[in-house]
């Protein structure tokens, strides 16, 4: 496994979730989860009524949910300005009227668009 997922910073990009009706059922399936799959076995965890804080391990990773937050609105917003400014040059370059008149302002319109 990757060790994070490049715009979110987690560790793990997916999470599931089973509701059994014994734990001996919940800790076969979590076996047969780490022996016949690429999950490692601290991957897999079942979360037992009696557990005191259930969130923590449905949800391991919340601590940095701004910092996913910031870095993913970063990423994805640069990535977005970068595009549409690629789009303007195109339509530029093929001469298209609004943007070969108003190039500043079509230049700002479609880097924050992100087109």
């Amino acid at each position: 496994m990757k060790p994070s997922v490049s715009i979110t910073g987690e560790q793990e990009a997916h999470k599931v979730a089973a509701i059994f009706e014994t734990e001996s059922d919940a800790n076969g399936v979590a076996r047969v989860l780490s022996q016949d799959t690429s999950l490692d076995h601290e991957q897999v965890i079942v979360v037992r009524p009696q557990d005191q804080h259930p969130g923590e391990e449905l949800e391991p990773e919340n601590q940095g949910i701004w910092q996913t937050l910031v870095r993913s609105h970063l990423w994805l917003g640069i990535g977005g300005a970068v595009a549409g400014f690629i789009v303007f040059l195109i339509l530029s370059a093929v001469g298209v009227g609004f943007i070969a008149q108003n190039g500043v302002v079509a230049a700002a319109v479609l880097a924050a668009l992100g087109l």
